[in-house]
């Protein structure tokens, strides 16, 4: 599920797979994201985590995690 400015439904698929791909070596799966108004990104895994990733390098801060 997606939540977001309509503008960015473009960006949160591509980033629905780049997220997918830092996570699958730690066998998660992205359930939910979300964009804020400000633009911060919130990806909420199979697992009931949240993680907010924020405003830039998201894959970055998510391959950290």
């Amino acid at each position: 599920m997606f939540t977001g400015p309509r503008d960015l439904s473009a960006d949160m698929a591509a980033n629905y797979g780049e997220f997918g791909r830092a996570l699958a070596g730690l066998g998660r799966r992205v359930q939910a994201m979300r964009v804020s108004e400000r633009r911060a990104w919130t990806v909420v895994l199979d697992d009931g985590m949240t993680v907010e990733l924020g405003r830039e390098r998201m894959v970055e801060r998510l391959a950290k995690f």
